[in-house]
This record gives C-alpha cells, structure tokens and sequence, in this order.
C-alpha cells in the first residue's frame, strides 16, 4: 500500500523581546521607546543580551557582520516585521 504524505513548514523568525533598548553607534542606550532610525540596529534585550535587530530579511548579511564586529549574542527581526 502506497501513502503520499506532502508537509507544509511555517518558520517565524526570531523576533525582538518587547522593552529592547537601542544601542547607538557610540555604545549608549537610547532613550526608553525610542526607535531606531536604521537598520540593522543593536539593541539590548530586559535581559542583558545583546542583538541585532533587522527590519528586513534581505539585511541578513550586514547583520551577521555586525553581530559579529559587535559581539551581539543573536540576529533577530523587528517586532513589526513582516
């Protein structure tokens, strides 16, 4: 007896916990609510860990890169990404 068996996958992406704080380019907190203006941004979590926080998928590689110059601990997405 033959079965066909199709799967449908649904991926959400890793998205910003809810108080993260922005990081300027100087390494200081922006004020509370305070959106960034670019993106990818570095944020830092109510947890104390730090990310970068993309608007976009296609910014993936700029924010690999700067996770990595950074020492962010994750890359994630905007919480009002699609």
């Amino acid at each position: 007896m033959a079965r066909e068996l199709n799967v449908t996958w649904r991926i959400d992406l890793p998205r910003v916990a809810k108080g993260a704080i922005h990081i300027d380019a100087n390494g200081k907190e922006a004020k509370k609510g305070k959106t960034p203006t670019t993106w990818p941004a570095l944020m830092r979590e109510p947890s104390g860990r730090r990310v970068v926080v993309l608007s976009d998928p296609e910014q993936l590689h700029t924010a690999k890169h700067m996770a990595e110059t950074t020492r962010a601990k994750a890359v994630v997405m905007n919480r009002s990404a699609r």
